[in-house]
């Protein structure tokens, strides 16, 4: 059970985060690429290149401790000890998947910035 709280107030911060952030976010590019529209978009797309650095940093981490706790799975033999190592499993997997989705959704993204830059 403690993986699972664990993640679900992981996801519960995370949309709590993108809830205050985002709407602010987006009026705050607005008026910038209303002022200055070639800064807002460099901006834009340095955030977007470190957050696609950071999606694409982070995957192998996630592979890495997951690959970790089904060998602890399979290491311990306490009960207790298992169901931790698969709770475990079950928050690395998510946030490999979650990461995995913010990366797909980013993709379409940069390319789009990427061409307004050219432009």
């Amino acid at each position: 059970m403690i993986p699972l709280s664990l993640l679900v107030l992981i996801f519960i911060g995370y949309v709590s985060f993108l809830t205050s952030t985002r709407m602010n976010h987006a009026t705050t590019n607005i008026e910038n690429y209303q002022n200055n529209p070639q800064e807002a978009l460099q901006t834009a797309l340095n955030k977007a290149n470190t957050d696609n650095k950071n999606y694409t940093a982070l995957k192998p981490i996630w592979g890495i401790l997951i690959v970790v706790s089904i060998s602890l799975f399979f290491v311990f033999t306490k009960d207790d000890y298992k169901g931790l190592s698969l709770g475990l499993l079950v928050l690395f997997l998510s946030a490999l998947i979650t990461d995995s989705l913010l990366l797909h959704r980013l993709k379409p993204y940069l390319e789009f910035l990427n061409e307004l830059m050219k432009n």
